[in-house]
């Protein structure tokens, strides 16, 4: 399949399918703690423009890895907040939170994929 909109990449797909997960997470823990909650969904929703401006760069192949090396930046990012959730919120499900660090690790490694292998 021929990529001819940044919506035709699989890896903002799945950082944009995520954020209604990380939406209902942080309606859970804001009571205990409203600043995580609040980093967690904003850094959740860095990850999708920051690609979706890159693409638009795309003219330029660094450019558009300067985009991606940012868009890796959130994903880590995100996963250090989710590390904290784990960390602080004795009472989220610890297997959900340990399957989106899991997710987003392979945002990570779709990032660095399509960073190293764009023209």
């Amino acid at each position: 399949m021929a990529i001819t909109d940044f919506r035709d990449l699989i890896v903002y797909k799945r950082s944009q399918a995520l954020l209604p997960v990380i939406k209902r997470l942080c309606q859970k823990i804001e009571c205990q703690n409203k600043e995580l909650a609040r980093n967690l969904l904003k850094t959740a929703c860095q990850i999708a423009p920051e690609i979706a401006e890159g693409y638009a760069k795309k003219a330029s192949a660094q450019e558009f890895k300067r985009y991606l090396e940012m868009a890796i930046g959130s994903t880590d990012e995100m996963i250090a907040h989710l590390e904290q959730v784990l960390l602080l919120e004795q009472a989220i499900n610890r297997s959900s939170i340990q399957t989106l660090v899991k997710e987003y690790e392979r945002i990570v490694k779709q990032l660095q994929v399509l960073k190293r292998n764009w023209h």
